[in-house]
């Protein structure tokens, strides 16, 4: 995936009754975000967590330590090319 849009408010923070309402959240002050992402390419296969775990190079990798979400950890482009490579991805584009 790569995002294709700047962050802006998640709409859905503000509709009550929506099992993803957040009581806190003002439209002056929201509290969860969301980005827009397009697909690049598909993975040949899945990687399991404990495949990645193996993988020494991945040792500091947040998304492996004890209490990260899947959701919100950052990932460096030298990780991303280790996962990359184990799914079967072309490498990722220069920079």
């Amino acid at each position: 995936m790569r995002v294709s849009a700047r962050a802006a408010p998640d709409e859905t923070q503000f509709e009550v009754g929506s099992e993803y309402h957040e009581p806190r959240a003002t439209r002056e002050a929201p509290v969860w975000f969301a980005v827009e992402v397009e697909l690049v390419a598909r993975a040949a296969r899945l990687v399991p967590l404990a495949e990645l775990r193996a993988e020494r190079r991945l040792a500091r990798m947040e998304l492996l330590r004890r209490g990260s979400r899947l959701s919100i950890t950052p990932v460096t482009p030298g990780q991303y090319a280790i996962v990359a490579r184990l799914a079967g991805l072309p490498p990722p584009p220069a920079r």
